[in-house]
């Protein structure tokens, strides 16, 4: 097995070995009972599920067979078994459609449930990481959407995730303590199987993170940690030489970053204006009371698209509430910051999405100001009459 790795290593080796049906043939000796033989087979699969040829060929039975190695005690047979999963459901949507139907996402979730065990052994920490992004990733691919992927598939394994119970536990755990890559992976899923399944959000209400913080701060609070670090991890990639190890490095920093950022803020938004009226209730105790903060503060001119958007939209949907319309939130946070609506227009981008967002603000402070005078005005006409009233 060592040596057909490395020989599975040279691309064109791998690749005729893979058309040849040799993944299958290997994935059939993973009934076997040596320990030793199972760490060298599946660290050999993981090199050939990376192989593009393997897109071509069934493995149906393969995923099976390796499914059922993922609740094993053993640290690196999951590291590995997940690792294949997550390569090779990546590139193939029919092999995350068998995935699905053989119950992976429930793999996956109770091997980060229960994968507090393998600190007890001597798994080493970057294994444990390992094994968490793998699982995570794995729930991340058969969720995904894209133009060539199965979304009858991808919608079921929301409604499967949905109705884990554990689901929104570990979820929730990861993205409260998770590595950043761990995070990003995390609200994903969140923001996809909500969006499928809008009833996933009913037992993020009360449910809270080992911090004690429900799901709507913890993603505010991420949203801003990520920001900054997106800044920094922006300038470390400008400083760094082209296609060095660093840039490799600062460029994938920022990508994680970028993403928690937008996805965060998104799932709030989300939240806000479909959840349970409690998820806004929270969001407005801790921007105005616990630890104020003013959206319109971190604009920021050198954001991406992707991030100005979405902090754009959720601007909108914290300032679109029944509450906050009455109470004029959008002309409050404009006014607090001191920003005209002049300022916000240097903002725009040639992404008309971006723009549409921007006039939507503007025209909602503007009515809110209007609003806002005139309250004021009755306010002043009200005392004025209540002191001619008074006997001289």
């Amino acid at each position: 097995m060592q040596a057909l790795t490395m020989f599975c290593s040279n691309e064109i080796v791998g690749e005729d070995f893979v058309k040849l049906g040799g993944a299958q043939h290997l994935c059939s000796l993973l009934s076997h009972g040596s320990t030793r033989l199972l760490h060298e087979l599946l660290a050999c699969m993981q090199k050939l599920s990376l192989i593009k040829a393997i897109e071509q060929q069934d493995m149906e039975d393969s995923i099976r067979w390796v499914i059922q190695l993922v609740g094993s005690d053993d640290a690196t047979i999951v590291e590995r078994s997940t690792g294949v999963l997550r390569n090779i459901g990546q590139p193939n949507k029919q092999n995350k459609v068998v995935m699905v139907r053989n119950g992976v996402t429930a793999h996956a979730i109770a091997v980060l449930r229960t994968s507090m065990r393998f600190q007890q052994t001597n798994a080493a920490k970057h294994q444990i990481l390992s094994i968490y992004e793998n699982c995570l990733s794995i729930l991340n691919n058969v969720t995904k959407m894209a133009k060539d992927d199965n979304v009858d598939s991808a919608i079921q394994a929301c409604r499967m995730i949905s109705e884990n119970p554990d689901a929104a536990c570990v979820l929730l755990y990861f993205f409260g303590v998770g590595a950043p890559k761990c995070r990003k992976l995390a609200v994903n899923v969140m923001k996809r199987v909500i969006e499928n399944v809008p009833a996933f959000a009913e037992p993020f209400v009360d449910l809270t993170g080992t911090t004690g913080e429900t799901l709507p701060i913890l993603l505010l609070q991420r949203a801003y940690e990520s920001l900054g670090e997106w800044r920094t991890a922006v300038v470390e990639v400008m400083r760094a030489a082209p296609n060095s190890a660093e840039f490799r490095v600062a460029n994938e920093k920022r990508q994680d970053h970028e993403d928690i950022v937008w996805k965060s803020v998104s799932l709030v938004s989300n939240l806000c204006r479909n959840g349970n009226p409690r998820f806004f209730e929270r969001v407005k105790v801790e921007m105005l009371y616990t630890r104020p903060t003013n959206p319109f503060t971190s604009l920021l001119p050198e954001m991406s698209d992707v991030i100005l958007y979405e902090w754009l939209d959720f601007i909108l949907a914290i300032c679109g509430t029944e509450w906050s319309l009455q109470n004029c939130l959008m002309y409050h946070f404009l006014k607090q910051a001191k920003i005209t609506h002049e300022y916000l227009l240097h903002y725009r981008r040639p992404n008309p999405q971006i723009c549409d967002k921007i006039n939507n603000i503007i025209e909602t402070g503007m009515r809110q100001q209007q609003q806002h005078n005139q309250l004021e005005q009755m306010a002043m006409m009200h005392a004025q009459q209540q002191q001619q009233q008074l006997p001289m």
